[in-house]
């Protein structure tokens, strides 16, 4: 289960973010992970067309902003880290 925001206890009422790594757009979404599986999907469509790719938490800071990720990508044997940064909070994306 996703660690919830303090006070949070509802993941509905989990707070939104912005969250950006360097080289990538910046996404919104309410989990860091759910992020950092975003950009290393985005790495993984730049350098191998979209394969699969594993994404583990190395690191987070102190206040929870930054986190260091590696990233597998199937077939490939070099392990890449990115660095996802938590910006400002933001209203709930609306549904399309």
């Amino acid at each position: 289960m996703e660690t919830l925001a303090p006070g949070v206890h509802d993941p509905h009422e989990a707070p939104w973010w912005e969250f950006s790594c360097e080289g990538f757009p910046t996404v919104v979404k309410q989990w860091m992970s759910q992020a950092a599986r975003v950009f290393a999907q985005q790495l993984a469509n730049r350098m191998a067309g979209g394969l699969t790719v594993k994404v583990d938490c190395l690191q987070l800071s102190g206040d929870g902003m930054t986190g260091l990720y590696e990233v597998k990508v199937e077939f490939h044997h070099k392990t890449e880290l990115i660095s996802v940064s938590r910006g400002f909070m933001v209203p709930k994306p609306k549904e399309n």
